[in-house]
């Protein structure tokens, strides 16, 4: 059993991390309704509808949930806010890995505040941007793995899958960027070992791991589900008010697919 002191010591050092960076993007972000991409985030979510391609589903859908629960600050503050809660977790997540690769919990605090301050990340972290939720996913990734390769628990490489998932649908250069390097490192090596081992025990893991993947890719079903109950889409009242809003205007699902 872990003394409660020891406890305390892993625990404190990522919660003060995560509340110093979301202290900072609080103070720094925009306070209210922003321009192009952002503005339209901004619209969909308190409209849940459909922004501009690849369609941002999970980003979305939390966000709509978000600017109806949140008792303070105006509809865009708040969706301003979500992405400054990405970017905190992502900065603590940056920690949570470097403690763990260089066992230095000094060596952690660097990398945080590192990315934290670095001039592009922090300007995403302040306005209602997409790329730091994406850059969560791929920490997250990253930290599922390393405590699968440093445990070999096979709930880990699960998480991975499901996050892997989550990531695809969010931003399409998870794709070209991410999977062929997640295929190398993970998936060649599961295969290789279920086809070597010929157990059952296996191949499990391997069919788990496509199976929460999968899993982790119905926030695309939010897209299907808005043009199944709001098509047709008029092209000169669907760009925004008062019609509802699908980036596009859709006539076809494979309108849908190629968003």
């Amino acid at each position: 059993m872990i003394p409660a002191r020891g406890r305390l010591a892993d625990v404190a050092p990522p919660l003060l991390v995560a509340a110093a960076a979301f202290a900072l993007y609080w103070r720094t972000g925009a306070p209210t309704v922003l321009t192009g991409d952002q503005a339209e985030h901004q619209m969909a979510a308190w409209m849940v509808g459909v922004p501009h391609a690849t369609g941002y589903p999970l980003f979305t859908m939390v966000n709509a949930l978000v600017v109806r629960l949140v008792p303070f600050g105006d509809v865009a503050r708040r969706v301003t806010l979500m992405t400054g809660l990405w970017s905190a977790l992502a900065v603590t997540l940056a920690f949570l890995v470097a403690r763990q690769l260089s066992r230095n919990i000094l060596a952690g605090l660097v990398v945080a505040v590192a990315l934290a301050t670095s001039a592009e990340f922090w300007s995403l972290s302040t306005i209602a941007e997409v790329y730091t939720l994406q850059a969560l996913f791929i920490l997250l990734i990253w930290w599922c793995l390393a405590q699968y390769w440093a445990a070999g628990s096979p709930r880990f490489v699960y998480g991975a899958a499901l996050l892997a998932g989550l990531a695809t649908t969010h931003h399409g250069s998870f794709v070209p960027i991410v999977i062929p390097a997640l295929f190398v490192t993970v998936a060649v090596p599961l295969l290789l070992q279920a086809l070597q081992s010929r157990s059952w025990s296996e191949w499990r893991v391997v069919v788990l791991c496509g199976l929460w993947a999968l899993l982790g890719l119905m926030p695309w079903l939010y897209l299907a589900a808005q043009f199944s109950l709001f098509r047709p889409f008029d092209y000169y009242r669907g760009q925004g008010l008062p019609y509802h809003y699908y980036w596009g205007n859709p006539n076809s699902w494979a309108d849908v697919a190629n968003l």
